[in-house]
């Protein structure tokens, strides 16, 4: 991507001094919710992971904690600039009391949000992102379309400083994450909409086992929602991929997870030395009956019917096929 700024090389440079200026301008005021205008192009759309009735009555027991952020228009009404879900809770309380409560929001009204070298809507995203990003950013595909839209309005360089001045990631393979996150399959983002998985290699790394396998893809999801992973879904994620692209010599085949977990590989358990001083390349056959078995390394970790642990340790250069039958 380009990396020259089309709206004006200061623009992310001036979003700090716009934002630490308006507070010096900006003055406060209860405003009647019927006036105030949700901001329909703003970055974030995905809302199904916030507590809503949480946040209702949160402010009905204890009061709005922190103002929202809105933008005086020509027309007499405001635009939502930062506060959203507070203007959403305020709206659910005043359906609650038919009208009797909640008909106003305290608000920080400022006249004009655009920053300077910039258009006025990248100048709301940048503000919005900026309120948002790290805090409570919602979705992290809803982030990365926005970060990847700024880019192209101004340039990698200046993502990069945006990012390095919220003391976050800014390297080149941290802006390719977020490119790769913004072109994710529209199955992905609909299956954690919840936002629950915000680690960007084990989303990229689940958006490939879809591309590859969707039926692996739909099992993994359905485990990961299911509570039924003895492993993390970040772990998980990687072995399954290892499998899928044939980098992983042993597949672990889970039957039944709840009898084992990471943490109890560890723990005391029988072990069995294999030694095969015949030549490996001739092969040889191993009948197990286990509920379970896990690779770990050099290693096959098993389950046995009566919940016992047996963990063989193999050659390194011993290839295992694990057939079920």
């Amino acid at each position: 991507m380009s990396t020259k700024s089309t709206l004006g090389i200061a623009g992310f440079g001036n979003a700090s001094k716009k934002i630490k200026s308006m507070k010096d301008k900006d003055y406060l005021d209860d405003i009647e919710l019927s006036i105030i205008d949700f901001d329909k192009d703003q970055y974030r759309n995905d809302i199904s992971d916030y507590d809503l009735e949480g946040l209702a009555a949160s402010i009905d027991n204890v009061g709005l904690i922190k103002p929202i952020k809105v933008e005086a228009q020509p027309d007499g009404r405001f635009l939502i600039v930062d506060g959203e879900m507070r203007k959403r809770a305020k709206d659910l309380l005043f359906k609650q009391y038919e009208g009797k409560k909640h008909r106003t929001i305290q608000c920080l009204v400022h006249a004009d949000v655009s920053i300077e070298g910039l258009d006025k809507r990248t100048s709301r995203d940048i503000i919005q992102i900026s309120a948002n990003h790290f805090h409570d950013p919602g979705s992290v595909f809803d982030v990365a379309n926005k970060l990847v839209s700024l880019e192209k309005s101004l340039g990698s360089d200046e993502l990069k400083k945006f990012l390095a001045d919220h003391n976050q990631p800014n390297s080149r393979v941290n802006l390719s994450r977020w490119r790769a996150l913004a072109r994710v399959s529209e199955q992905l983002k609909s299956d954690l909409k919840n936002n629950d998985i915000k680690d960007k290699d084990t989303l990229l790394t689940l958006n490939r086992i879809y591309e590859k396998s969707p039926e692996d893809y739909s099992k993994l999801i359905a485990q990961y929602k299911n509570d039924e992973l003895p492993v993390s879904i970040a772990k998980a994620t990687k072995l399954k991929w290892q499998e899928l692209s044939g980098k992983q010599k042993v597949t672990p085949n889970v039957s039944d997870p709840k009898d084992l977990n990471e943490g109890s590989l560890n723990k005391a358990s029988k072990t069995a030395q294999s030694s095969v001083k015949s030549n490996l390349d001739d092969g040889f056959e191993m009948k197990i009956q286990a509920s379970t078995i896990l690779a770990r390394g050099n290693a096959l970790v098993i389950n046995t019917p009566d919940n016992q642990l047996i963990t063989i340790s193999l050659p390194k250069k011993l290839k295992v096929k694990i057939i079920k039958e």
